[in-house]
């Protein structure tokens, strides 16, 4: 997350505040965080439009989707813990 605090502080504002309206509603730990890293590529190239950083936070967002396989394929079993 420190990363994104400087390629992107916006996006991580708005992202954070929704992926905790998410692990609230849903109590899926693994949803909020998965929602809020995609909503931070996504609202990167939305904010700022520069390819160069675009690029790092679509590879530290694409680590981040990868690392969470196993708590996406719980997920669609739905056999994840909730909180």
């Amino acid at each position: 997350l420190g990363i994104f605090l400087i390629v992107a502080p916006k996006p991580l504002a708005i992202a954070g505040i929704i992926a905790v309206a998410v692990i609230a509603c849903t109590r899926y730990v693994s949803l909020g965080s998965l929602t809020g890293a995609i909503l931070i590529l996504i609202l990167h190239l939305l904010f700022y439009r520069d390819p160069a950083a675009g690029g790092i936070v679509f590879l530290i967002v694409s680590i981040i989707v990868i690392r969470h396989r196993a708590n996406i394929a719980r997920l669609l079993k739905g056999q994840e813990n909730k909180i």
